[in-house]
């Protein structure tokens, strides 16, 4: 039975706390409207009112409290709103067990054609929030970065604008909610004007299916990054999407010689132009064995297969025309290179395909082909997909790199006006990798194509930064990943920052000569990513001391328990997070701090930790000064030779006085691939000499080091201070 919903909301508003801690979401709806009311604890934060479809505003009918019923977020209570002379429904659903989490739905009852509203971004806006002046920060572009500021100059862009998180910068607690969609994450899309925002079905679709449904969500939580990880659970728990496992496979778990836009090798075989790569990758693979640097895997670019046009130095240009060797690369072909490499895991980069392609032109499959770019789609993805990623077998190949995602939907007319297409692209990749035992990295991803990556339990990676340039400003936001790792971390993938020079050499012959003015700061960077770690300098200008800070002796990356994201700190005191403080905590409770500001105070409060009843010891990982900290007080750490400084900070033990650092030759001094605290065990390659360092307090403040040598099977026990 459905029985009309009936709240004094104006009895109700005038009894709200002013301030309390965020974690709980209330849906207070209007009497006698459609409008209505979203608290947090009870303190009103968002007013909504109003519906509008293929640009006419919808006449209020009704709302009523349904049924009821129980989803992947628990026992729910439905308030259904109706509209007289439309074919549209929407639902709210509140949840009991989970109060911090409301959904929102629109439901198309018939099918329905549109001409499209190309100057629109959607067809569909329930429920239209008026903006206010909390603060908000979004994602936009591809490599999308954080925009932020008050939410009044909120404003989506082209495929972004998702998610949406609104917080309370003047509260040390940062209450916030996330509001985002929940599913067919390309099918949708964020809108907004001077006054309010909302989201709904994209404006370009030509045609809605009956019992099409568009589903958001909206998450509370107090913190920044806690909030975004609280979302990305939901979303994760949603589509039954483990965790990536940073140590998942070889190539996830160990250092890797990548040829990217950027790197040396990309469209370029050094200063002897008349050979090939077949020639010149073996001599790469033996000059790295002679420095002893045991690479785990390597990483092709779009140099290797044919495409229907020229390659720009940005690395965009033709589609694919078939998606193996090119003769005039690898002669042999990619079994050959994979065997003279010595059979390593490979990642190999693809981009959009031609029309042209040997694909489009001999099998059975169907496509959609844009006339005016002559970029073409498979209609049914996922057999596309199934049957091209058995076609590899013998290259080595153990991930997918799908590049320029955002150049394939932007050119591919059916796309953006075929409402599910993108969604089954996504989903048929995946599906196809899945049954190949692949796994794939999002490249050039638009905001909602990282979201599309919970669908897909294949995506395992997804790149968090712009291509790896030198000698211009512009590319300065290659090295600076912590916002947007933020989201691809808390959406279970792990974000990957694009390769880099490992040394300050001009590396004459490559395609970029250099010299990278910054080599700490991008394997810094990289290897607090937590995902792969990919130098790519030329033939005897790679710093081999550099790339072994990385990982142990037989190339495993000493990774943190958790992406560098940018603190909560920034958020309240409004610092841009590109350049204030970057973080990630590790086994034993260390924490990794990063700031690119030069010599600077320090205090516990920009790593997020409040804790005034232990003291901390700080490591200066550049210098090897030491100090101590506690909650209030100041500290100068001194920048490195590159500008920036980077400490290691972990807690005293009560007891003892004495504070564990781990391996300060390495980045990550404590990293769980090396040191299990439980079981009192150091593990790394065979007869490696591990060097374990504490931090003492006493009359004078002193670091104590002792070195030991792990057995034949890699496994050593810690040393005792």
């Amino acid at each position: 039975m459905i029985t009309p919903v009936r709240l004094p909301i104006l009895f109700l508003l005038l009894f709200l706390p002013l301030h309390t801690l965020a974690t709980s979401l209330s849906f207070l709806p209007s009497p006698s409207d459609d409008s209505f009311i979203i608290a947090i604890d009870d303190v009103p934060w968002l007013y909504a009112s109003g519906a509008s479809f293929q640009g006419a505003d919808l006449k209020f009918e009704e709302m009523r409290q349904g049924d009821g019923g129980f989803d992947a977020f628990g026992s729910y209570i439905d308030y259904v709103y109706t509209w007289t002379n439309t074919p549209v429904y929407t639902v709210i659903k509140t949840y009991r067990e989970d109060p911090s989490t409301i959904v929102f739905e629109q439901h198309i009852r018939e099918d329905v054609s549109s001409p499209g509203f190309p100057d629109s971004f959607t067809q569909s806006a329930w429920p239209i929030f008026g903006k206010n002046d909390l603060n908000h920060f979004t994602y936009k572009e591809f490599w999308p970065v954080m925009e932020s500021g008050s939410l009044k100059s909120f404003q989506p862009s082209h495929q972004g604008g998702v998610p949406l998180t609104i917080y309370n910068s003047s509260d040390s607690t940062l209450p916030n909610v996330v509001f985002s969609p929940l599913t067919d994450f390309k099918s949708v899309h964020m809108a907004a004007d001077s006054e309010t925002f909302s989201l709904g079905i994209i404006s370009n679709a030509t045609f809605i299916p009956q019992n099409f449904e568009a589903s958001f969500i909206l998450s509370s939580s107090s913190g920044i990054n806690r909030g975004m990880m609280e979302w990305g659970e939901k979303l994760l728990s949603y589509h039954d999407k483990p965790r990536t496992d940073m140590f998942l496979d070889t190539t996830h778990s160990t250092i890797g010689f990548w040829t990217d836009n950027g790197g040396y090798y990309h469209y370029s075989t050094g200063e002897d132009t008349s050979k090939t790569y077949e020639e010149v990758l073996p001599e790469v693979k033996a000059y790295h064995d002679s420095l002893n640097i045991p690479f785990g895997h390597w990483q092709f670019d779009s140099w290797f297969y044919p495409k229907d046009g020229p390659v720009d130095h940005g690395g965009g240009g033709g589609g694919v025309t078939n998606w193996t060797a090119d003769p005039s690369i690898f002669p042999s072909g990619m079994a050959n290179i994979n065997e003279l490499l010595d059979d390593m895991p490979t990642i190999m980069h693809n981009r959009q395909w031609s029309a042209s392609s040997d694909y489009v032109k001999s099998w059975e499959f169907e496509w959609f082909i844009d006339d005016e770019t002559q970029i073409a789609i498979p209609k049914d993805p996922a057999a596309f997909f199934t049957r091209f990623f058995q076609e590899q077998k013998g290259w080595g190949l153990t991930m997918y790199e799908q590049d320029w995602i955002m150049k394939q939907y932007d050119l591919t007319d059916s796309l953006f006006t075929n409402l599910t297409l993108a969604n089954l692209w996504h989903r048929g990749m995946g599906e196809g990798a899945s049954a190949a035992g692949l796994s794939i990295q999002y490249c050039m991803p638009y905001p909602n194509d990282i979201l599309s990556s919970v669908m897909n339990k294949a995506v395992t990676n997804i790149r968090a930064t712009d291509d790896y340039f030198h000698g211009d400003d512009r590319y300065e936001s290659n090295w600076p990943i912590g916002q947007t790792a933020m989201l691809i971390h808390a959406l279970g993938a792990l974000p990957f920052k694009d390769g880099f020079y490992s040394s300050t050499n001009v590396q004459t012959g490559g395609q970029e000569v250099g010299p990278e003015l910054h080599p700490d700061r991008h394997a810094i960077m990289a290897t607090l990513s937590t995902a792969m770690v990919g130098p790519m300098d030329g033939i005897n200008l790679l710093n081999a001391s550099r790339v072994m800070s990385k990982c142990n002796s037989e190339g495993k990356i000493l990774k943190p328990d958790r992406p560098v994201t940018t603190p909560d700190y920034c958020y309240i005191n409004g610092k841009k997070g590109e350049d204030c403080v970057s973080y990630s905590t590790s086994s034993g409770s260390n924490i990794y701090f990063f700031d690119n500001n030069g010599s600077a105070n320090f205090t516990l409060d920009m790593i997020d930790v409040n804790d005034d009843t232990r003291e901390y010891a700080v490591y200066n990982w550049y210098t090897g000064s030491t100090y101590t900290i506690k909650g209030g007080e100041s500290i100068v750490l001194e920048a490195g030779y590159e500008g920036h400084s980077y400490a290691v900070i972990s807690p005293f033990d009560d007891i003892t006085d004495i504070a564990f650092i781990g391996e300060t030759d390495k980045i990550v001094t404590n990293s769980r691939a090396r040191f299990d605290h439980k079981e009192g065990k150091v593990r790394g390659g065979e007869n490696e000499r591990v060097r374990q360092c504490w931090i003492v307090k006493g009359n004078s403040l002193r670091t104590v080091c002792k070195e030991i040598t792990l057995t034949e099977d890699g496994v050593g026990l810690m040393a005792p201070m």
